[in-house]
């Protein structure tokens, strides 16, 4: 649990610590590079879990000997994560079909893999020709 000292200085620090729980200021040990950080937890989003999802989710939590809320906090932040790099890859994808669409370059598929099995057995290997549609 934070102490009072703890909580006064947060406050001087500039944080917005009400209604925040006490064992979080403790677990961030409030120092002034972590200033703005406690209040930006303050938020809250309410989820409804189907029964079931919510028991193994305890049970996990409970198993590694962490809260709930930080399992969940986790999966939602590694989800979100995942998401934009997706989305980092279609972007990426998409720009080199126009690159295809404007230069008309493609590489056989058999000249690729035979490229890369002789960089993977340590061969020096020249980069595959391109051809044009």
């Amino acid at each position: 649990m934070a102490s009072q000292a703890d909580l006064h200085r947060a406050q001087r620090e500039g944080c917005h610590i009400r209604g925040l729980r006490a064992q979080f200021v403790s677990a961030t040990k409030v120092v002034p590079d972590m200033r703005c950080r406690i209040g930006l937890m303050a938020d809250t989003t309410t989820i409804r879990l189907p029964p079931k999802l919510r028991a193994r989710i305890h049970a996990l939590a409970k198993q590694s000997g962490r809260s709930a809320h930080s399992f969940i906090l986790e999966a939602v932040e590694r989800h979100a994560d995942y998401e934009e790099q997706m989305r980092s890859l279609v972007k990426e994808a998409l720009a080199a079909d126009e690159e295809i669409e404007r230069t008309g370059e493609v590489y056989r598929a058999d000249d690729v893999h035979a490229w890369v099995e002789r960089l993977a057995r340590g061969q020096a290997a020249a980069r595959p020709k391109p051809w044009r549609r």
